[in-house]
C-alpha cells in the first residue's frame, strides 16, 4: 500500500440530498445472513495512491478538495458535516463489472471515538461519478488486527451524497434516495475484517473462500445543519452477509478503511525507534510520512516493519532524497535496483561521493534510464538503444586514456558521469560536458540528438570518448590540478598538455601523443565491431610507423573537437591538403548525407 498526504478539507458547500426514506419505508434486514463462498464474479480490489490513480477526474476532485476554503452556506446544506480531511495515501479501487469506485478514509476533529467515515466516489456504467460520505457507528468499538494489517467491527452504516458538480469532474449522476450498500470482507486468521489488496492477492493465490461481501440497504439522511444526527435510524443500515453476485440496483460497492487505530503505534515508531536525524527527515514531508505509515500499517506496526522503515527513512536521509524520489525508491525497495544500489553503498563504504551518486541513480530511474554501478555512469538515453550500445562499448575502449590522466596527476579519482541526450540546436557539435552545481565529483554529457539522428557509429564513439576525457579533465581542472583558460573540451586537452610539458618536454609533442592515445582507444572500439584494417589500406600511407589504414584514418578522426587549437593550427596549416582532408573526414562520418560524404562508418537505423 502506497502512502502520500493528508489533504485538509475546509468546511465545503455539498448538497444533501434531503429525500429520505420514512421509517415506514425503510427497508427490513435478513435476520440469517448469508455469507458468499468466494469472491462474486467481476470483482477486483487495488490499493494505492491518489497521484496512481487511473482517473484524471477522481484526482481533480480530491486535489479541488485540498484547496478550496470556507464558504458561507445557509442551514440546509450541512457545512459542519464535510470539515474533514482526507487521506489519500489508502485509497481502495474496487471494479464490479463497469462500476469503479475510490474509498479514501476520512477523519474529523468532532469524532468521539463512536464512528468512523470513508468518502466513496463510483463511476457508474455510463461514465458518471457519485460521491458519498459512509459513516459506520460502532456497536463495541474498533479492534486492530495483525492480520492483514486490518481492524475487525460491527455496526450500524449511515449515507450521505455528496455534490461534485462545483468540483469540475464533468456530469454527476442524480442520487437515488436508498443503495444497496456493498463491502468487501475476508475470513482470515479467526477473526472477519475488511478486505485490502493483501487479502485479494492470497485469495487468488489459495484459491480459498476467505472473501465475501455484507450489504446493508441504506436510505439517504437529509441534513440538519450541523451534520451530525442525533438519532439517525432511517434504514437501519446494520451489516448483513450477502447472497449472489446480482447485487440490488441502485448499489456502492466499498471496502471500510480506517487509519486512526494506528496514531499510538506511530507516534511510538517515531519517538522510539528513530534518531533524530531519521525522525526530522521522516516529518519533513506529508509523501515521506505517508508511504512509511502505509508499509507499517500494512505490517501491523511489527518490530520487524519498524526495523525497516527505519533502514528505509536512513538511507533516504543519508541520500538526501527529495520526498519524490524517496517514494519512488520506497515504492521499489525491493527490486534489483535499489538492491544493486544498496550494494554500491557498501562497496564504497557510504562515502561521500557514492551517496551523491546513488541520489543521481535514482533520478535516473525514475527517467527509464540506466546505471552501470562499476564504471559509475548513468545512461539517460531512452529512445536511443542502438546509440547507447555504441557509446557504451566505446567507454569500455576507453579506460587507458582515463588511467593515464589519472597516473599523471597521481590520483585514483574517477568523477561519477551521466550521459544525457538533447537537442543542442546546432548540428556541427557532437556534445558538451558540464559539471553539476553542488557536486564535484559528477559530471553531465550531453549528446546532441541533431547528430545521434543522423552520424555514424564512429562519429558517435569519437564523440563519447571525447566527452568522457573532458569530463576527467573537468574535475582535475576544477580541483586545480592544472591552470586552463575555459572548461571547453579544446582548451582542456590545450592545457593540459601545456601543464605536461612544463615539467620538460614539447608542449605540441605531447597534444600528438595525446590525440594518438584517443585514437588508440577508437580503434580498439572499431576492431571489437567488425571494422577490418584491409577495407582502409587507401590511408595506410606511412611507413615509418606500425600503423595500419584503420588506425591512421582514425588518428585523423581523433582530432574531432580539436581542429580549433593552436596545436592543430600549427601541425596542420589553414590551406593544407592534410588539414582538409581530416576535416572532411570527421564531417563525413558526423554529417553522412551530405553529397560528398564517403563515411566508412554506419548510422543507427
Amino acid at each position: 500500500m502506497k502512502r502520500l498526504c493528508l489533504c485538509l478539507i475546509w468546511p465545503l458547500v455539498f448538497l444533501l440530498l434531503l429525500n429520505a426514506c420514512s421509517p415506514g419505508e425503510a427497508p427490513s434486514q435478513e435476520d440469517d445472513p448469508k455469507e458468499r463462498g468466494s469472491t462474486p464474479l467481476g470483482i477486483s480490489l487495488e490499493q494505492m495512491a491518489l497521484q496512481d490513480l487511473n482517473d484524471e477526474p477522481v484526482r481533480t476532485a480530491i486535489s479541488r478538495l485540498s484547496s478550496m476554503g470556507g464558504t458561507t452556506t445557509t442551514k440546509n446544506m450541512g457545512s459542519d458535516l464535510y470539515g474533514f480531511t482526507v487521506d489519500t495515501s489508502m485509497v481502495k479501487v474496487i471494479t464490479h463489472d463497469d462500476v469503479t469506485s475510490y474509498t479514501f478514509p476520512i477523519k474529523r476533529g468532532r469524532n468521539d471515538g463512536s464512528f468512523f467515515e470513508n468518502l466513496v466516489l463510483q463511476r457508474n456504467p455510463s461514465g458518471n461519478l457519485q460521491a458519498f460520505l459512509v459513516r459506520y457507528h460502532l456497536k463495541d468499538g474498533i479492534r486492530a488486527l495483525a492480520e492483514h494489517g486490518s481492524f475487525s467491527f460491527e455496526g450500524r452504516r449511515e449515507l450521505f451524497s455528496l455534490d461534485l458538480e462545483r468540483l469540475d469532474v464533468g456530469l454527476v449522476e442524480k442520487n437515488d434516495t436508498c443503495y444497496d450498500v456493498v463491502e468487501l470482507w475476508c475470513h482470515f486468521g479467526g477473526t472477519d475484517h475488511p478486505a485490502g489488496e493483501m487479502c485479494i492477492l492470497e485469495a487468488q493465490l489459495t484459491g480459498d473462500d476467505r472473501l465475501f461481501y455484507k450489504e446493508s440497504m441504506v436510505c439517504l439522511i437529509g441534513g440538519s445543519g450541523s451534520g451530525i444526527p442525533g438519532e439517525p435510524d432511517l434504514g437501519n443500515g446494520e451489516g448483513g452477509n450477502g447472497g449472489g453476485a446480482g447485487f440490488e440496483d441502485p448499489y456502492i460497492i466499498t471496502a471500510p478503511t480506517n487509519v486512526a487505530l494506528y496514531e499510538s503505534q506511530l507516534k511510538e515508531f517515531a519517538s522510539g525507534k528513530l534518531s533524530q536525524a531519521e525522525r526530522g527527515y521522516y516529518n519533513s514531508d506529508s509523501n515521506i510520512k505517508n508511504i512509511v505509515d502505509g508499509y507499517l500499517i500494512d505490517n501491523g506496526v511489527s518490530n520487524l516493519a519498524m526495523f525497516k522503515a527505519k533502514n528505509h527513512l536512513s538511507l533516504g536521509y543519508d541520500l538526501s532524497l527529495t520526498p519524490q524520489q524517496f517514494v519512488w525508491y520506497f515504492q521499489h525497495r525491493d527490486s534489483g535496483e535499489v538492491e544493486d544500489l544498496k550494494q554500491y553503498l557498501q562497496d564504497q563504504s557510504n562515502s561521500a561521493k557514492a551517496r551523491a551518486f546513488g541520489k543521481e541513480s535514482i533520478s535516473a530511474w525514475m527517467d527509464n534510464g540506466e546505471v552501470d554501478f562499476e564504471e559509475e555512469i548513468i545512461y539517460l538515453l531512452e529512445g536511443y538503444p542502438c546509440q547507447k550500445n555504441i557509446i557504451q562499448e566505446a567507454l569500455a575502449a576507453n579506460s587507458p586514456v582515463t588511467d593515464l590522466v589519472r597516473d599523471i596527476f597521481n590520483s585514483n579519482v574517477k568523477p561519477t558521469i551521466t550521459i544525457q541526450a538533447y537537442n543542442l540546436n546546432n548540428i556541427l557539435e557532437g556534445g558538451n560536458t558540464h559539471a553539476q552545481n553542488g557536486n564535484p565529483l559528477h559530471y553531465f554529457i550531453t549528446m546532441n540528438t541533431q547528430r545521434l539522428d543522423v552520424s555514424t557509429d564512429i562519429d558517435i564513439a569519437s564523440t563519447a570518448i571525447h566527452e568522457s576525457v573532458h569530463a576527467l579533465l573537468f574535475y582535475f581542472y576544477q580541483a586545480g590540478s592544472f591552470q586552463s583558460n575555459n572548461e571547453s573540451y579544446a582548451q582542456l586537452v590545450e592545457d593540459f598538455t601545456i601543464h605536461q610539458a612544463s615539467f620538460g618536454g614539447d608542449h605540441h609533442e605531447y597534444m600528438q601523443n595525446f590525440v594518438g592515445d584517443i585514437a588508440d582507444s577508437l580503434y580498439s572500439w572499431s576492431i571489437n565491431n567488425n571494422y577490418v584494417p584491409n577495407n582502409f589500406t587507401e590511408y595506410d600511407t606511412n611507413d615509418s610507423n606500425n600503423y595500419d589504414g584503420l588506425r591512421e584514418y582514425l588518428g585523423k578522426l581523433a582530432w574531432n573537437g580539436l581542429t580549433d587549437t593552436g596545436t592543430f593550427e600549427l601541425l596542420y596549416p589553414e590551406g593544407t591538403l592534410e588539414r582538409q582532408n581530416i576535416i572532411q573526414l570527421i564531417n563525413s562520418e558526423s554529417l553522412p548525407y551530405e553529397n560528398s560524404a564517403n563515411p566508412f562508418g554506419t548510422p543507427c537505423d
